[in-house]
C-alpha cells in the first residue's frame, strides 16, 4: 500500500505543469551522472524506488525497479538556476516510457539541491509549478549517499552496481555533486596505477587533471563503468591505463584486445570523435614476470591497431621499464613488485607530459623563449642611441 501511495505521488510529480518548450539546453554540471531515486524517511534511511541518469547533453533517463527495462526517456527544454545555488526551475518533455498521456507534452519542475548533495523535488500544490521544497516521507529526492542503491545500463539493463569497486565508484558519484570539480580537465581512467598515483596534480600543475583511477579494475571494466565514471566529466582529453589485470584474470592477449577496441567505441560514442585519447602501455610487473610475453603481446596488438585510429595515441612506458635484457627494472617498483614507486612515476609523468604537449597542453620545452620585456626595452634604447649618434654625427 505504501509503494502504492508512493508510486501515485511521482506520477502527480512527473505530470507537472504544462508550460511552453524552449530550445533544448546543456545539463547542469552538479546534476550529471547517476542517481538513486528514493524517499528519505525519518529514521534517515533511503528506500530506493528508481535511478535516474543525467546525461551532459540535457537528456535524462530514469528507470524504476519494478521494471527496470522500462527506461523513461526525458528532454530538458528550460533550465534556469534560479539563484544560483543549486535551485532549478526546469521544464522537461518525456518521449518514451511514461504513461502515452505524459508524454510528448512539456512539463515544469523545481528541484533544489542541499548541502549533504541531496536534490529535493518541488512539492506541486493544485497543480501548480511553485518552488515549495517540503522533506516528506512520501516525497522522493535524487541522492548519492546510499549504499544500498542498485544501478544498471538504462540501455543494455546491465547491472553496474555491486561490484567489489562500489565504494570507490560511490565517490566518484558523488565528486559529480561538488562544483568545486574543475571543468575542462584532463581525465586518467584505470586501475590503481592510475589510483595510487598521488603525486598527479602536482606533476601536471598547470593544467587541471581528475584521477579517476580505481583499484584493481580491468579493461573490461572500465568499458562497462565508462558512461558512470568518464562520460560525465566531459573531458578535453582522456589518457587510460588498463590491461594488466585482465592478463593477470588470465584474459587471452585477443580478449584484452576486443575490451580495447570496445573503450575506443564506447568513448567515441559518448564523447564524440574529436577528444584526444592516450593509451598507456600495459608495464612490465616484476611480481607478474610470467606474463611478460603475453604482456608484450597484447601492447603490440593495441599499438598496431592505433597507429590506423585517429587522435588516439599509444604511450610506450614498457621499454622504458625494463633492462636491457627485457626484465623489469626492479628499481621503478614499490616492496609488492606490483605498484611503482615514484621513479617509477616519474617516467610516466615525463612520457605523459610529452603527449600532452604533442597536444598543445603544456608549453614545447624545444621552442625558443620569448625575449623578456626588458631586454626589449633596452634593444630599443641602444637602437636610439646609435640614431642619436648617427644624426649628431652627419650634422
Amino acid at each position: 500500500m505504501t509503494k502504492l501511495v508512493i508510486f501515485i505521488v511521482i506520477s502527480v510529480m512527473l505530470v507537472g505543469t504544462i508550460i511552453n518548450g524552449e530550445t533544448n539546453p546543456v545539463t547542469p554540471t552538479t546534476l550529471r551522472g547517476l542517481w538513486c531515486l528514493a524517499v528519505y524517511n525519518t529514521t534517515h534511511n533511503y528506500t530506493q524506488l528508481a535511478q535516474a541518469y543525467f546525461y551532459n547533453n540535457g537528456t535524462f533517463t530514469m528507470n524504476f525497479l519494478a521494471n527496470i527495462t522500462n527506461t523513461w526517456v526525458n528532454y530538458f527544454t528550460s533550465v534556469n538556476n534560479t539563484d544560483s545555488d543549486g535551485t532549478y526551475r526546469i521544464e522537461v518533455i518525456t518521449t518514451a516510457g511514461a504513461p502515452v498521456s505524459d508524454q510528448n507534452r512539456t512539463l515544469c519542475y523545481w528541484r533544489k539541491q542541499i548541502s549533504n548533495g541531496d536534490v529535493l523535488w518541488g512539492n506541486p500544490t493544485n497543480g501548480i509549478c511553485a518552488p515549495t521544497f517540503v522533506e516528506l516521507d512520501t516525497l522522493p529526492r535524487y541522492t548519492r549517499l546510499s549504499s544500498n542503491c542498485l544501478y544498471y545500463d538504462d540501455e543494455t539493463f546491465e547491472k553496474i552496481s555491486s561490484t567489489s569497486f562500489e565504494s570507490e565508484l560511490l565517490e566518484f558519484d558523488r565528486d559529480l555533486s561538488r562544483s568545486s570539480l574543475p571543468q575542462n580537465a584532463v581525465a586518467f581512467y584505470g586501475s590503481s596505477s592510475i589510483r595510487m598515483w598521488t603525486t598527479l596534480a602536482n606533476d601536471f600543475s598547470s593544467i587541471s587533471v581528475i584521477n579517476r583511477g580505481f583499484g584493481g579494475s580491468t579493461l573490461k571494466e572500465c568499458v562497462h563503468q565508462f558512461k558512470r565514471v568518464v562520460y560525465p566529466l566531459d573531458p578535453k582529453v582522456l589518457l587510460v591505463y588498463a590491461g594488466e589485470n585482465d592478463i593477470a584474470d588470465n584474459q587471452t592477449s585477443e580478449q584484452v584486445f576486443a575490451s580495447f577496441n570496445s573503450f575506443v567505441q564506447i568513448a567515441r560514442q559518448m564523447l564524440g570523435d574529436q577528444i584526444p585519447i592516450g593509451f598507456i602501455s600495459i608495464k612490465p610487473s616484476p611480481s607478474r614476470i610470467q606474463f611478460i610475453t603475453q604482456v608484450r603481446q597484447t601492447n603490440e596488438m593495441i599499438e598496431r591497431t592505433i597507429s590506423s585510429m585517429n587522435d588516439v595515441t599509444y604511450i610506450d612506458v614498457f621499454n622504458l621499464m625494463v633492462d636491457t635484457n627485457g626484465n623489469p627494472l626492479e628499481s621503478l617498483f614499490s616492496d609488492d613488485r606490483l605498484h611503482m614507486n615514484a621513479k617509477g612515476y616519474q617516467i610516466w609523468t615525463k612520457v605523459v607530459s610529452d603527449y600532452l604537449r604533442s597536444k598543445g597542453l603544456l608549453p614545447d620545452q624545444t621552442s625558443t623563449p620569448s625575449v623578456a620585456p626588458i631586454f626589449k626595452a633596452t634593444l630599443w634604447i641602444m637602437i636610439l642611441v646609435v640614431i642619436s649618434n648617427s644624426i649628431n654625427f652627419s650634422q
